[in-house]
C-alpha cells in the first residue's frame, strides 16, 4: 500500500499503512506523519533493534516530524515474539514520546504494537496514553478510535 496521502482517520488506517512491517524477526520502530489533515507525509524507520529489545531516543523519533512540518505523529513498533501485550519499557518510552511531543507542538495520536501473525496493541485504544484525555490539540477527536 501507498501511504503517502492516506487519512489516517481511525485504527485500521494505521494498520493498513503499516501492513506487513509486524512481521520482521527483530524489533523495529517506525513513525507515522501526519499533516493537518491526518493525511501521511510519509513513513519513518527510525531503528532496528534485536530481537527482543529496540532503542528509541526522542531526538530520532521527532527529527523527521520537524523535517517533514508535520502536524501529529503516530509510532510504531514489531514484537518478533507474537505478543503485541507492551512491555515496561514499551510504557516508558510512549511517556517520554507523548511528552516530547507535547513539548514540541506535536499531536502524539498513538503508539501501536504490531505483533507477528497480525495481532496488535494501541495504547490509546486501551486508554493508556496520559492526559490524552484532556489533550487539546489532539486533533483527530471524532475518529472511531479516539486519536
Amino acid at each position: 500500500m501507498k501511504a503517502k496521502g492516506v487519512k489516517c482517520s481511525g485504527l485500521q488506517d494505521v494498520l493498513d499503512v503499516m501492513g506487513k512491517r509486524g512481521n520482521k524477526k527483530e524489533e523495529n520502530f517506525w513513525s507515522i506523519l501526519l499533516d493537518g489533515a491526518n493525511q501521511v507525509i510519509s513513513v519513518q524507520h527510525i531503528t532496528k533493534g534485536l530481537v527482543n529489545r529496540c532503542p528509541v531516543h526522542s531526538r530520532e523519533v521527532f527529527y523527521p516530524a520537524v523535517r517533514h512540518y508535520a502536524s501529529a505523529i503516530i509510532v510504531c513498533h514489531n514484537h518478533p515474539s507474537g505478543d503485541a501485550k507492551p512491555s515496561r519499557e514499551d510504557d516508558e518510552i510512549t511517556e517520554r514520546l507523548y511528552k516530547a511531543a507535547e513539548l514540541l507542538g506535536f499531536s502524539f495520536l498513538d503508539h501501536v504494537i504490531l505483533a507477528k501473525g497480525g495481532g496488535f496493541y494501541s495504547y490509546r485504544q486501551e486508554g493508556k496514553l496520559s492526559g490524552a484525555e484532556e489533550d487539546s490539540h489532539v486533533s483527530i477527536a471524532n475518529i472511531n478510535v479516539g486519536f
